[in-house]
């Protein structure tokens, strides 16, 4: 017989159920506009590790970004599509410390930065609660992600 899986389990899925923490469960986690993989691998990018990204946008704001560390472009897509509707973004993340640059790909068919340095700034201060000096750039060709 299987065993049962309890809140107390290591493995169990957490729930707000009775909770008093106010921690999220991982589905709410990833719904938010940047989510706890998200965050992670921002981290990553701070420590100087290209990262590849996701963006959300609606008119001239950011609803979601998603980064990620692997894993195919359509999967990330799809999660960030779970937010909102809007305009897809999608390129990779260099940089180290506050210095962050986003780059996209003229190849696919990135013509002008999405939005503009202040509201990525705005963004991932809010959302993130980092401070960076983020900006966009329209390259060529992207640099490697690493893993």
């Amino acid at each position: 017989m299987a065993k049962k899986k309890t809140p107390k389990d290591k493995n169990a899925p957490r729930t707000n159920k009775g909770d008093d923490n106010g921690e999220l469960n991982p589905l709410e986690a990833e719904k938010l506009p940047i989510g706890k993989s998200s965050r992670k691998a921002l981290g990553d990018a701070i420590k100087g590790k290209n990262r590849g990204f996701v963006l959300l946008r609606k008119s001239s704001q950011i609803l979601a970004l998603a980064v990620y560390r692997k894993g195919p472009l359509e999967k990330h897509v799809k999660r960030v599509k779970t937010i909102g509707v809007g305009k897809i973004f999608h390129g990779v993340i260099t940089g180290r410390g506050q210095k962050l640059e986003f780059h996209l790909c003229r190849r696919d068919g990135f013509q002008k930065e999405p939005v503009k340095k202040l509201v990525l700034r705005e963004f991932l201060e809010n959302q993130a609660e980092l401070k960076t000096k983020s900006k966009m750039l329209i390259v060529d060709k992207l640099p490697k992600i690493e893993s």
